[in-house]
């Protein structure tokens, strides 16, 4: 038995998927970006790629920027509600958060040049914040595990290593907390209190935070109404904030820890430079293609990572001199990490049918390769990250749909957009696509506009509360995240 949970060691030292380690989930959590902008767009699901004359389109397809023909300033407040349901050992529990954002915030400046027979009708700028991602929610998850305990990672993970070497920001703070110790100080082997008595209640709470907003600084040109074309400069504001609570309860006196928490924060900041061109051409008056490229955004990051334990005892364990019920100390470690990430190369395609006093209906596809994200650092190599990147993540296609309707000035639009499974067909541990519905509504003449919109989007992924050996039960949970939206658009031209 010592022999097999010593040769754990290593597997387990690889699959290790706790949130301090810069790994392949914040490689894809800052990688997996949704389109943002204006009410008018979102209602229409994001799929502006060909229409253009819109904030939106200067973080998606910048030659959207050369179709207007007038100055422009705008601003789109939203409110969200996020609902998230964890289920874990034939346990579910829900959890709520609400958030208030600004989705999108620009100008654009309009130039019309002279006819002088270059064919080159107008040059236009623009400058637009957009919101491009959310990481806020709340989870709760809980259940009673009648297989594994969390101290079995810590114990596999610190077998064959002296306590004075064990990690600082896991497994020695554990052991300070007498949550583990040696069972054989001659190799050293550990042991826990909850090995082999299981059937602990579970408990596992999370508070995530932040997003992804991306400035655009963009310019497009006009040729004969027929071709535009435009280049965006795009600066990623990126921050992440992550507070975890899990706990372990002995809710049947069977052994004599009653309780112990182990806990987890972590706040990444970072700034993504990339830059984008697109072009779209007009072959007859009510058709438009559209294509746009992103390059890879490269984003250097900085992680403050603080890890905590504590733990309650029925009686003093040995090694210590107090008599009765104990507390062990509240241990906590801080640590700083810097490194880069490249999120991928993007590109899109799109088509648009206007109908002069009708409406229009337009469709975009996006194809991104989540597999040539890459983590990087001067200190270290991730070459295990990497490759966990590679085996793991797989292309994927984006797609987004929208319609409006024209009633005189009053507007009636709708959207949908699926967002394709960034994991492989090989990992089973993982399926994560995302679905957004539209819609929404307007009034629109020569010197302003206002909008009013929703958007609901639902997507379920896979969360392991730790890693387990070989022979026992993952401890997987089942995360079923729905955030509805509501985004208002007040608009003038110029």
């Amino acid at each position: 038995m010592l022999k097999f949970r010593f040769l754990l060691i290593l597997f387990l030292g690889l699959i290790s998927n706790f949130v301090s380690s810069q790994n392949q989930n914040d490689a894809l959590r800052y990688s997996q970006t949704f389109f943002g902008g204006t009410t008018r767009s979102i209602s229409m699901g994001g799929a502006f790629g060909a229409v253009g004359g819109d904030m939106s389109c200067l973080g998606a397809n910048p030659a959207g920027i050369a179709i207007y023909r007038f100055s422009e300033l705008a601003i789109t407040p939203a409110f969200s509600s996020i609902s998230t349901e964890g289920t874990y050992l034939g346990k579910m529990l829900t959890d709520n958060r609400y958030n208030f954002n600004i989705n999108n915030l620009g100008f654009v400046v309009t130039y019309n040049a002279d006819d002088e027979g270059t064919g080159w009708m107008n040059a236009n700028f623009g400058i637009a914040y957009n919101h491009i991602a959310a990481f806020q929610r709340n989870i709760v998850i809980e259940g009673v595990n009648p297989n594994s305990s969390m101290l079995d990672y810590f114990m596999y993970n610190s077998d064959g290593t002296d306590p004075k070497s064990l990690s600082s920001m896991y497994e020695g703070i554990i052991y300070d907390c007498y949550l583990i110790d040696r069972v054989d100080t001659t190799k050293n082997i550990y042991g826990h209190p909850l090995y082999g008595v299981y059937g602990e209640k579970q408990r596992k709470t999370m508070q995530q935070g932040g997003s992804i907003g991306e400035f655009d600084f963009s310019f497009g040109a006009n040729y004969r109404h027929m071709l535009f074309i435009g280049g965006t400069f795009g600066v990623q504001s990126i921050k992440y904030t992550s507070n975890s609570i899990y706990k372990e309860f002995d809710v049947d006196d069977k052994v004599n820890l009653d309780n112990f928490s182990f806990e987890e924060y972590l706040t990444t900041t970072g700034v993504g430079l990339n830059f984008k061109f697109g072009m779209i051409y007009k072959p007859i008056e009510f058709v438009r293609v559209g294509a746009a490229i992103h390059t890879p955004t490269f984003c250097p990051m900085h992680d403050e990572f603080e890890t905590r334990a504590s733990a309650r005892f029925n009686r003093a364990p040995l090694g210590t001199t107090q008599l009765g019920p104990f507390e062990a100390p509240n241990d906590k470690n801080l640590a700083t990490f810097d490194y880069d990430i490249t999120a991928p190369f993007r590109a899109i395609g799109s088509v648009a049918f206007l109908y002069q006093k009708i409406g229009l209906i337009s469709l975009d596809y996006e194809f991104v390769d989540y597999s040539t994200a890459r983590l990087r650092a001067d200190d270290g190599d991730f070459f295990t990250e990497n490759e966990a990147i590679q085996n793991q993540f797989t292309q994927a296609s984006n797609i987004r749909a929208g319609a409006e309707l024209l009633l005189g000035d009053f507007r009636i639009r709708g959207g949908f957009a699926l967002y394709g499974n960034p994991y492989n067909s090989q990992e089973n541990r993982q399926k994560m696509t995302r679905q957004s519905i539209s819609g929404g509504f307007g009034f629109n003449n020569q010197n302003f506009f206002l909008d009013i919109g929703f958007i609901t989007t639902s997507w379920k992924e896979s969360h392991f509360l730790y890693d387990v050996s070989q022979n026992q039960t993952p401890t997987e949970s089942i995360l079923s995240t729905r955030e509805n939206k509501i985004l208002i658009t007040f608009g003038l031209r110029l």
